[in-house]
């Protein structure tokens, strides 16, 4: 397993000039809310998925990982992602999110994170995909409607080689109003603004496919415990 990298420099100048990424210490303010390595099965209480059967552990060359066996069999609300676990309860205003993805040969065809979920049909989600099209590779917003893309600004897309871990970074700043999705050593993916800052909750997840997370890390000023009503779900495979 790949070691977690340290945070993207240009996420920290997003983030009011903080002076280190978790490498070296969280921004200055900032403490560790939650960090995960996903060894064994505990982990699965402190998650809600999208769809409980699709989720589980699993391992990689022996590595414990969150894993997303396959596609949803059915679309997220208003033909969102349907695939994803969220972080339960935890909401959250500012923040940096970090965690790394691997996606198997004909695995999932995007990686997508999940920046506020306020309802079930109110929430952001950023889309990493290898080509930007109307409905990938951007930040988009539902509020009860179809995904609108929200992106100030957007690359050409990223290269989710099969096979090989790649360190995603989410950096939030109310303060700045600006939000910046990092892929790897490609950089600075994604970048949005007043559309992706409310509080919500937070996930991760992919579409199209199987993939595998590991090495979660969130970083927040202050958090707020909060039930999002009826989005809990049963509980959490563990086949």
């Amino acid at each position: 397993m790949r070691r977690s990298t340290p945070l993207v420099s240009a996420l920290l100048v997003a983030l009011a000039a903080c002076a280190s990424g978790p490498s070296g210490g969280p921004p200055e303010g900032f403490e560790l809310v939650y960090g995960q390595d996903f060894e064994g099965d505990a982990w699965c209480v402190d998650f809600g998925a999208s769809d409980p059967a699709a989720w589980g552990p699993g391992t990689v060359d022996g590595n414990g990982t969150a894993a997303l066996r396959g596609p949803a069999l059915r679309a997220g609300p208003w033909g969102s992602p349907g695939d994803f676990l969220w972080l339960d309860g935890v909401v959250l205003g500012d923040f940096v999110l970090e965690f790394d993805v691997l996606v198997p040969e004909g695995g999932a065809s995007e990686v997508d994170v999940y920046l506020a979920a306020e309802s079930p049909e109110r929430f952001v989600y950023a889309s990493l995909a290898p080509r930007a099209t109307e409905r990938t590779h951007d930040v988009f917003r539902v509020d009860h409607a179809a995904p609108l893309a929200i992106s100030r600004s957007r690359t050409f897309g990223v290269a989710l080689t099969p096979g090989v871990w790649h360190h995603v970074v989410v950096a939030r700043s109310t303060l700045v109003g600006r939000v910046t999705v990092a892929f790897g050593d490609e950089g600075v993916a994604l970048t949005a603004g007043n559309g992706a800052l409310a509080e919500g909750w937070i996930g991760f997840g992919a579409r199209g496919g199987a993939a595998r997370f590991d090495h979660l890390r969130v970083w927040a000023p202050e958090f707020s415990m909060r039930a999002l009503d009826g989005l809990t779900p049963p509980a959490q495979s563990r086949r």
